[in-house]
């Protein structure tokens, strides 16, 4: 299949579902209603003219406190950008999800985007793609998107009882807690941070004494 046909094949197959943002020799760029995920996902791997067959990477961007209207209309420059459009692909949500997918058949990627908010539910894709365990995991702890019938929705680079999604935008550079061994216990324990004042007035700018 050619890469112009990509489009149109895309757009005819899935009306309303899939919006072609831009697209190359290489990549397209799509975006989807959160609720039509896994159905676009689904035909994008079954189809036997696309054959998607590799979900390369999942995950997310917080676009916490963002100026909705100037960056949609950025990221959706090819899209009609009426209301109908917007409220179809939900653009005010916080987060954009975004799913890697590759057609080896055809040397060719699929970047596909879809907006939700902090407390949607997205269908998970392991049922399509097995890699997706990983991934869905991996954007649950960093971000906390919840995958509805994931098989096993723990955390996967966070510690046992780690509290907050460390890549949210509002989540703290220092983090809420620390770690010590404790001579006292012999054995590891968890404090919350507390800082000093020297540390909270440090000046970045000189911070050695000549």
């Amino acid at each position: 299949m050619r890469n112009t046909h990509y489009v149109e094949y895309l757009e005819k197959s899935l009306p309303k579902s899939v919006f072609v943002t831009n697209y190359d020799k290489n990549i397209t760029n799509i975006f989807v209603p959160s609720k039509d995920i896994y159905k676009v996902a689904y035909f994008l791997n079954k189809n036997s003219n696309l054959q998607y067959k590799v979900l390369s990477d999942v995950t997310a961007v917080d676009w916490l406190g963002r100026h909705s209207d100037k960056l949609t209309n950025n990221n959706l420059s090819s899209i009609p950008l009426d209301s109908s459009v917007h409220g179809l692909l939900n653009t005010n949500g916080r987060f954009c999800l975004i799913y890697n997918l590759l057609s080896c058949r055809h040397n060719h990627r699929i970047i596909l985007k879809s907006f939700v908010d902090e407390g949607s539910i997205i269908d998970s894709l392991c049922g399509i793609y097995k890699s997706a365990n990983w991934w869905e995991r991996e954007t649950w702890d960093m971000f906390g998107l919840f995958f509805k019938n994931h098989p096993d929705l723990r955390r996967l680079l966070t510690d046992y009882g780690f509290e907050g999604f460390p890549l949210r935008k509002d989540f703290p550079l220092s983090g809420y807690t620390e770690i010590r061994y404790d001579e006292t216990e012999k054995k590891i324990v968890t404090d919350p941070i507390e800082f000093s004042q020297e540390f909270r007035n440090f000046d970045y700018t000189t911070p050695w004494v000549s």
